[in-house]
């Protein structure tokens, strides 16, 4: 009999395990409305505003309240204007893929570092200079691609803000967006501090990648590219970005003194194949 039970063991473990990874959510959150709107119900797997709608701010509440992991898709493209401050992805018990590729007319990048990045980004988080940050992520295994970020933070003075906040969140991933610029007119943020900001002991998140369609062009912040900080902020790797130029790769916009990842010296970080 133990031989047989350690022989079902071996024989459903791969199926376990293939059921545990963060890819295997829930049907998508799909987004069809550029409005602001919040969810009716935050404590359900619906996502529907009084104007029986799903924007982003109600998908956004709907994958936090819906346990396990979720995909949020879009219908629509254009620009999302939040007036306060979005959900952070919260959801400890799955993460949430934020999905921008799936909106009409996007397509991500497929040209190598060496040449200019070809991606067609239709998602747009517009902060209109609003003093707080676009994404905020405080749990594991999120995912953000395909969105165009820029416009938070409203001052030169602190409290200062960032197109995307890692606060304490691990094993996310911030993949083929755009960061600190209107992709339509190549406009720099006015005041946007970090296009990412990673701190209080986040661990083992990847900024960018190996694939060409992983990589992430971060541009136009005021301060840095991508800013890492805490002596227990480890293991974060930032890959195959461009730190500095345009998508067309050969120009750097106004207000990004620092084109390149900043980390301070105690938080350990792998710097790996990016063009600045």
């Amino acid at each position: 009999m133990p031989v047989l039970r350690i022989l079902l063991l071996t024989l459903l473990l791969p199926v376990l395990l293939l059921h545990a990874q963060p890819d295997d959510r829930h049907a998508a959150i799909v987004v069809n409305a550029l409005g602001d709107e919040a969810d009716l119900d935050g404590n359900d797997c619906t996502c529907m505003t009084a104007n029986n709608t799903c924007t982003l701010r109600a998908a956004l509440q709907t994958a936090n309240a819906c346990p396990g992991p979720d995909v949020v898709q879009f219908a629509v493209a254009g620009a999302f204007s939040p007036l306060t401050a979005l959900p952070a992805l919260s959801d400890a018990t799955g993460g949430t893929l934020i999905d921008g590729y799936s909106a009409p007319g996007a397509l991500a990048n497929t040209a190598p570092i060496t040449q200019p990045v070809n991606s067609q980004v239709t998602v747009t988080l517009y902060g209109a200079n609003r003093p707080f940050h676009g994404l905020r992520i405080t749990t594991q295994n999120n995912v953000v691609r395909g969105l165009a970020i820029y416009g938070f933070d409203n001052d030169a003075v602190a409290p200062y803000y960032s197109g995307i906040l890692i606060d304490g969140g691990r094993s996310n991933t911030v993949a083929g967006n755009l960061i600190g610029f209107d992709p339509n007119s190549v406009i720099s943020s006015s005041f946007q501090r970090y296009g990412v900001q990673i701190r209080a002991l986040a661990k083992e998140n990847l900024i960018g990648g190996a694939a060409a369609a992983d990589r992430n062009v971060i541009s136009g912040n005021t301060y840095a590219a991508v800013r890492i900080e805490g002596n227990l902020t480890l293991t974060n790797t930032v890959q195959g970005n461009f730190l500095g130029p345009v998508p067309q790769g050969n120009a750097l916009l106004p207000g990004n003194p620092n084109s390149t990842a900043l980390a301070w010296p105690t938080s350990p970080t792998t710097v790996a194949s990016c063009r600045t």
